[in-house]
């Protein structure tokens, strides 16, 4: 890394994903706030 022997690339998907991320934390949050089990939530999500 010293030599500068690198390139950094940024995903043409990044901005989405950032997006999506943000809306993800938001609703976790909401659900958490509300009383609700946010893992239950994301492990249902995973297994199905």
């Amino acid at each position: 890394m010293d030599a500068g022997r690198y390139e950094i690339q940024l995903s043409h998907t990044a901005a989405a994903q950032v997006r999506t991320a943000c809306l993800l934390k938001r609703s976790l949050k909401e659900i958490h706030a509300l009383g609700g089990d946010y893992v239950s939530i994301l492990t249902k999500e995973a297994i199905a």
